[in-house]
């Protein structure tokens, strides 16, 4: 099968004698239109096409003229919206085999961009229209697709022949993978290290990117001298290929993603990327990146995407579901977004402290449920001057020290074995070696340590019982880090105070668990980090991440390397100390700093 540039006699003609068994045919509008693309198939007496050389005869056995009038595919693109509105005309002509959808155009001729297509659309409905005039006259419907997975979209609908990319496109793509190859084979180069960076940067890398282009283009200058009557497609792909060279991206990446990113990141992706918003793993196959909430990525998830799959990256801190090694041992680059709900996080923590403290939400209850008016039930605690224990000072921990010390005027004590010695911490706050110590004095702990096999039940029966007589428990790290059985029973028999807690194994909980049900209990559904600027920083840095792997740079925040460049693992960097910002300002900070960062031992 061969596409002509035009419905023109002259190259219908020329394409079928140089070989071609079937021909796509463009802008054929009307019945009267695909007529005389029928017309210049045939031979006379049946239609207009001239004897032509001998070439194509190579092809056939027996007498190839008989055999191309009732042999040649004729397949007749709808492009236009009159060709919508003709369509069953034009698939009722004798000889037509089928037909095939060009997008574009027919977005172009609805007066509508293609960022204004898509499920719903009247564009979308045009296509399904065309589509069942097909099946109403027996013929073959087809169009060109975007991505894997509109093809298995496509597939359902009933579509018969889909078109993914173009030759220029796959020589783009092999020629980045062979630049790719390049840059993992020698060392890394320095600056700019998109191919477009190597084509026209400096001198030392222009030589190999040089190589590659020129490559291809005497590979398709190649085949116009071998095909003369195709040279103007075959220089057209030339120019397509060296342009998408140049932007890098022959056509849009396809991201998938189950979070509901901020309108601002959204946009920021769609712009140089095809987004699948679904959330379904059937609609892995085939994308370069994924951006996941709480999915769990292992074998599975990988396999199911497929190998063209670079990177995954968790919009948000934790990343106990990430099978970090299985990843590395697929080339698959994982990465978070540990800098962006910083804030967000540690100020919720602070307002359950409060919320716990001053019997806040019992206290709202009571008044809603015009129960009488005892002041003296809803007796509270002053936080200035008590203790607060923090466990895990990362990000959000260090903010909770710094907020409860200069704001709250309360005493801080902090446990962290991975804090690097010269740490700079605010006035009042106070390094402990041993975790038993800051248990024991703490009027309020709070816990903010990632999730591993080490830390699932770091706050067990022995260390609830360690904590002062009424003493309070904050928990918006993740649930599993406290046995929550043994927090029952701390809280039923009054040993605890109070509890505010952000998280809890399972999630969501039963809503039979006795921590939905007690009075000295805050609880949210994990939201602590769902702010406005909380999400929007999360969404801009796995966003930003995203586009910075698909174009060659290195992301912010990895936890494994790509093959070929190393083993990544999971780090504090400088980077860690520092509130989402714009590439240019994190990259200066991105390198390795402090000490590497693990999971928090049991004492």
């Amino acid at each position: 099968m061969a596409r002509v540039p035009w419905s023109d006699t002259i190259w219908i003609q020329r394409t079928l004698d140089a070989g071609a068994l079937g021909l796509v045919v463009p802008m054929v509008n009307t019945a009267a239109d695909a007529a005389a693309v029928v017309r210049n198939m045939r031979y006379a007496t049946r239609g207009q096409r001239s004897f032509g050389g001998s070439r194509v005869a190579a092809y056939i056995d027996g007498d190839y003229r008989t055999w191309a009038d009732d042999h040649l595919a004729i397949v007749v693109m709808i492009e236009t919206i009159e060709a919508v509105r003709n369509a069953d005309a034009i698939l009722a002509v004798e000889g037509v085999t089928g037909c095939f959808i060009g997008p574009n155009d027919l977005a172009l001729s609805m007066g509508i961009t293609m960022e204004q297509t898509g499920t719903g659309s009247e564009h979308e409905a045009a296509m399904l229209e065309v589509l069942a005039a097909a099946k109403r006259q027996g013929k073959a419907a087809g169009k060109h697709c975007f991505s894997a997975a509109e093809i298995n979209v496509r597939i359902g609908q009933g579509f018969q022949f889909l078109a993914l990319a173009s030759d220029g496109v796959f020589m783009a793509r092999a020629a980045q993978q062979a630049f790719d190859a390049i840059n993992l084979a020698g060392t890394e180069p320095e600056g700019d290290v998109t191919l477009s960076g190597q084509l026209y940067g400096t001198k030392e890398h222009r030589s190999k990117a040089s190589l590659v282009m020129e490559a291809l283009s005497l590979n398709l200058i190649f085949l116009v001298l071998m095909s003369p009557c195709s040279c103007v497609p075959l220089f057209a792909s030339l120019f397509r290929c060296s342009f998408a060279l140049k932007t890098r991206f022959p056509m849009p990446p396809l991201v998938w993603t189950e979070v509901a990113l901020h309108p601002e990141a959204l946009a920021r992706l769609e712009a140089q990327a095809t987004v699948v918003a679904t959330g379904r793993y059937d609609d892995l196959p085939g994308v370069e990146a994924a951006i996941i909430g709480g999915s769990h990525v292992s074998t599975d998830f990988i396999e199911r995407a497929g190998p063209q799959l670079k990177m995954v990256v968790r919009h948000g801190i934790g990343y106990n579901t990430l099978d970090v090694p299985t990843a590395t041992r697929y080339g698959v680059l994982c990465c978070n977004t540990p800098d962006a709900p910083t804030e967000s996080t540690a100020e919720h923590t602070v307002g359950l402290m409060l919320a716990v403290a001053k019997v806040i939400v019992r206290a709202d209850r009571a008044l809603r449920n015009n129960d009488p008016w005892v002041r003296e039930d809803f007796l509270g605690v002053e936080v200035r001057d008590r203790v607060l224990g923090v466990i895990g000072c990362g990000r959000i921990g260090r903010r909770v020290a710094e907020i409860c010390a200069l704001g709250l005027q309360m005493q801080v004590l902090i446990y962290d074995p991975f804090l690097p010695g010269n740490a700079v911490l605010p006035q009042g706050v106070r390094v402990v070696g041993e975790i038993d110590e800051v248990i024991a004095q703490a009027d309020f702990l709070t816990l903010h340590t990632p999730l591993s096999a080490e830390t699932q039940h770091l706050i067990g029966e022995r260390e609830l019982r360690l904590m002062k007589r009424g003493a309070c428990l904050l928990n918006v790290s993740r649930g599993p880090v406290v046995d929550e059985a043994a927090l029952i029973r701390a809280l039923a028999d009054g040993h605890l105070g109070g509890a505010g807690l952000d998280v809890f194994d399972p999630e969501p909980p039963d809503p039979k668990n006795p921590l939905l049900h007690m009075s000295h209990v805050v609880v949210t559904p994990h939201v602590a980090s769902f702010t406005d600027k909380g999400v929007w920083r999360m969404s801009m840095s796995a966003v930003d991440q995203v586009l910075q792997v698909l174009v060659g740079e290195r992301p912010a925040f990895i936890m494994t390397r790509r093959r070929g460049r190393g083993a990544w693992r999971a780090h504090r960097s400088a980077a860690c100390l520092v509130p989402y910002a714009p590439p240019v300002i994190r990259s200066t900070v991105s390198q390795p700093r402090c000490t590497s960062s693990g999971p928090m031992p049991k004492p």
